[in-house]
């Protein structure tokens, strides 16, 4: 019989988060391999979805975590509260289950909840989305150094090294990870929805007239709105008729949209389904952002949505999302001082001067590597094999 597992994440479904949606294809895929699962949450969620398949169960405790945008002390605070209800949860309820996960963040909430595993004995599997405290180091909003600094790394390696399985997002991460604690988590990366893009690519429409280059999501403070206004500018100057369409939202947006260029559209915050339309018609998908750390290590989801649509696609920076595009031949990628070679590459694919089509059966050869399925997949194999000996 398999072990029974307690699956807490700060956010799940109906919600759209990055952790929700993670949470959810990995609770999914446990499912499908014959484990019990019961997801505990955050919030009124229990009775507002259902888990996919039988067994599972939904549960959830009467806190929330506070808003990004509210105080540190505030956020950390409200963590505390969730990480002492989902302990308690655990501590009731031990005998439903013989293991758990934990997606991380929220760091503080997590550290609670797994000092409270140690103490009941249970084994737990930590995913690692971003690392803490680490974002906080690199923000300046805490010295690596100080008192807290220290405790709050020793507190990281601590859960790490108590931890049945590790797993994180991107193969950057996970060697930061093993060099700083001596642990080595697993590769589990985020991707698009299978049941979703293979829709896409059935009845793709064919590419717009004028040729279009897509970009879509979050136009925040890692989005290098430099680099891309020279590249809009460069194909404005020396490509064929065409457009780049911006879809989303974010403080850098402005920044672009201000300057009406011609050959720049934005067509609004719209809806996933909405931005399906947009890449069924898309010549090229675009992702532009900073060398920041937490991007060169990275791998934007609107990347994973451009090979699920069968899309080539242009990345900046030359971190590990844009290597491995440009490793697999799935698209072309750039340094961020190197924004007119990436405005060049995008000038011949427009005039036609530069086929797509090898990029483009690369991207269908590969495409299936990156769906959430197969990863999910893969995550729950790993946990299954690792929680079973």
């Amino acid at each position: 019989m398999k072990p029974r597992l307690l699956y807490i994440s700060a956010d799940y479904s109906p919600a759209q988060s990055a952790a929700a949606v993670r949470a959810k294809f990995h609770v999914e895929a446990l499912l499908t391999i014959g484990h019990t699962v019961e997801v505990l949450t955050c919030g009124e969620k229990a009775g507002q979805t259902t888990l996919p398949c039988s067994p599972g169960r939904l549960s959830s405790v009467p806190a929330r975590l506070a808003s990004n945008q509210a105080r540190l002390l505030i956020r950390l605070l409200a963590e505390f509260k969730v990480g002492l209800y989902f302990a308690a949860f655990a501590l009731r309820n031990r005998r439903r289950f013989d293991c758990a996960v934990l997606s991380s963040p929220p760091f503080f909430a997590n550290w609670v909840v797994a000092a409270a595993l140690f103490l009941l004995r249970r084994p737990y599997v930590l995913d690692i989305r971003d690392r803490y405290p680490q974002v906080l180091f690199s923000v300046g909003v805490l010295r690596a150094d100080s008192l807290l600094g220290r405790a709050l790394r020793w507190a990281e390696r601590w859960m790490y090294a108590k931890a049945a399985v590790l797993a994180t997002v991107t193969h950057t991460l996970a060697a930061e990870i093993e060099k700083d604690c001596g642990h080595k988590p697993h590769v589990i990366r985020n991707g698009y929805d299978a049941s979703e893009y293979d829709a896409v690519r059935r009845n793709a429409a064919s590419p717009a007239q004028p040729p279009m280059v897509l970009m879509h999501g979050l136009f925040g403070q890692l989005f290098d709105a430099q680099a891309f206004i020279g590249i809009a500018k460069h194909c404005l100057a020396h490509a064929p008729t065409h457009s780049f369409v911006l879809a989303g939202y974010g403080p850098k947006l402005n920044t672009v949209l201000d300057l009406k260029l011609p050959n720049v559209r934005y067509v609004g915050h719209i809806t996933h389904q909405e931005v399906l339309v947009w890449l069924e018609r898309a010549t090229l998908g675009i992702s532009v952002h900073t060398n920041q750390p937490s991007t060169m290590a990275g791998f934007a989801v609107k990347i994973f949505e451009f090979i699920g649509a069968g899309l080539p696609c242009i990345v900046i920076p030359r971190g590990e999302s844009g290597l491995e595009v440009e490793r697999q031949g799935l698209g072309w990628a750039f340094d961020n001082t190197d924004w007119l070679s990436a405005g060049k590459t995008i000038v011949s694919v427009l005039d036609g001067s530069l086929s797509v089509s090898r990029v483009q059966e690369a991207v269908l050869a590969e495409r299936a590597t990156y769906a959430r399925q197969t990863q999910a997949a893969a995550f729950a194999q790993t946990v299954s094999s690792a929680i079973s000996l």
